[in-house]
């Protein structure tokens, strides 16, 4: 399978899937928004995949939505003032995860209110470190 092509596709239409991630057994998973047509795509999907495993999932998110989080997260008030922080998005769980090394419980619930379920922190995270 060309995992590119099918990552191509997937990036190609943002309004349509959240993205991809290759699972434990190494099979490439697709994971389509709430409103993508499976009798449109996974013929699609499973032509590029050119009879491949691949397997497609339902996600909660589009990679537009995800994509809208991560611009806002630039401009973002945060109560206690800016953290250090890295966000990326999983295309696993249709999440933005905010990496931070530690944040103010106040700081999480205005994320929380402003952004619902499409953002989830992970303390611990030092930028710079590896």
């Amino acid at each position: 399978m060309d995992e590119a092509a099918v990552g191509r596709l997937v990036a190609a239409h943002p309004g349509e899937f959240a993205g991809t991630y290759v699972d434990g057994a190494g099979v490439v998973v697709v994971v389509c928004a709430p409103g993508a047509d499976d009798a449109v795509w996974r013929p699609r999907l499973e032509s590029v995949a050119g009879g491949r495993p691949l397997r497609v999932e339902r996600g909660t998110a589009s990679a537009v939505e995800l994509a809208w989080v991560l611009a806002r997260l630039r401009d973002f008030d945060w109560p206690s003032g800016r953290p250090a922080y890295g966000a990326v998005v999983d295309p696993r769980r249709c999440v933005v995860v905010v990496q931070v090394e530690s944040l103010p419980e106040n700081d999480k619930r205005a994320l929380a209110r402003r952004f619902g379920a499409l953002v989830v922190v992970d303390e611990g995270y030092r930028p710079g470190r590896r």
